[in-house]
């Protein structure tokens, strides 16, 4: 009987060192999953169970270099802590950078003084719409937007994107108008902008321009008088043209608009006044005239009032002639280039072409059906 208890006491002993190991196996596991990642966790739950499996029925389960720190690193190979030191050199600088770096708003710095500016050194930047309180080392300021909208010039005239263009260019006024900036500067950025979007027809950046410009004109130092004088009126000429195309009634308020600030009296605004009123009474051989001699980038203005002024003259020509009228007297009158040109104008308002001519009759006929 003692030796049937001794063999009992020694059973329970077993039994209770099985449990407590099992017991520290699971909570290694429990540590490891906290902080590996799943695959790893299982790699090394695999690895640990080998370990408790090979163990002898005394002595400690574990080696001591099995510990919740280096569980999952050792079923990742021997090359994997030399790879993360590697990643954590490689990006400790600007990490390092990123988190001592103060992000500063520009209306937090002028708190602290009153002309701050940006703080960005980049010439090329995508425009995007501003959702709160721009950061001040996003915004340029004014030498480097300089620097900026020469750049950009120089690529336009290589021929660059209207699409990439008007982006920069939208992109750089948002940074003149975060700053207050409404110099020199800010006046050659608009008229650059406004004079891209002229060319190639894009009339809701320029109406958005000229109407900055207008302000921007009369806020300029006496002292850069003849340069804002010129400008002012060349873009008063615009205007005009660019109201006649709306409507009479716009072009009749631009124009009693700009005889209250003075600005009839130069050879930009007249012209445009001549030709406003060629197109309104439909004097398509005056039009024609006024197009070979328009000054600067009044041709482009000019060809949005070609279609009505030419549609117009079509039909006085097929009203004042009989039976015919040749092709090439109607190219002059209308200043048309060639007769592809021509043909088109006719396609488009139902005139006839006989013979290489306007068929007068027929055309009447065609007119009045449409």
């Amino acid at each position: 009987m003692p030796k049937s208890g001794a063999t009992s006491t020694e059973g329970k002993k077993e039994k209770k060192r099985k449990l407590l190991e099992a017991e520290t196996a699971r909570q290694l596991l429990q540590a490891a999953n906290a902080a590996q990642p799943v695959a790893v966790n299982a790699l090394a739950a695999a690895s640990l169970q080998q370990q408790v499996d090979r163990q002898p029925a005394k002595g400690p389960v574990f080696k001591a270099a099995w510990t919740p720190a280096t569980i999952g690193r050792a079923s990742l190979g021997p090359d994997e802590d030399q790879r993360r030191v590697g990643r954590a050199q490689r990006f400790e600088s600007s990490l390092a950078s990123a988190s001592t770096q103060q992000s500063e708003t520009l209306v937090e710095a002028r708190r602290r003084e009153e002309t701050a500016e940006g703080t960005s050194s980049k010439l090329e930047k995508q425009y995007l719409r501003l959702t709160s309180a721009p950061d001040r080392s996003a915004v340029r300021p004014p030498a480097v937007l300089e620097r900026a909208l020469q750049n950009l010039k120089d690529k336009w005239l290589l021929g660059v994107s209207y699409v990439y263009a008007c982006d920069q260019l939208k992109a750089m006024r948002q940074d003149l108008v975060v700053q207050g900036v409404r110099d020199m500067l800010a006046v050659e950025t608009y008229e650059t902008h406004a004079r891209i979007a002229i060319e190639v027809s894009d009339w809701a950046e320029f109406n958005q321009c000229q109407a900055v410009l207008k302000q921007l004109y009369q806020e300029q130092d006496p002292e850069e008088g003849l340069t804002v004088a010129v400008s002012a009126r060349e873009f008063a000429a615009y205007r005009l043209l660019y109201s006649a195309s709306v409507s009479s009634r716009a072009y009749q308020s631009e124009l009693r608009d700009q005889a209250r600030l003075r600005l009839l009296d130069h050879p930009f605004t007249q012209h445009a006044q001549q030709v406003c009123q060629a197109v309104f009474m439909g004097a398509y051989g005056t039009f024609t005239a006024l197009y070979v001699d328009a000054p600067r980038m009044a041709p482009y203005l000019m060809d949005a009032l070609s279609s009505r002024v030419r549609q117009s003259g079509l039909k006085t020509l097929i009203d004042s002639y009989m039976p015919t009228v040749p092709m090439k007297y109607i190219m002059v009158q209308l200043g048309l280039e060639t007769e592809a040109d021509v043909r088109q104008l006719f396609e488009s308002a139902g005139a006839v072409i006989a013979d290489g001519a306007l068929d007068v009759k027929a055309s009447r006929a065609s007119m009045a059906r449409t």
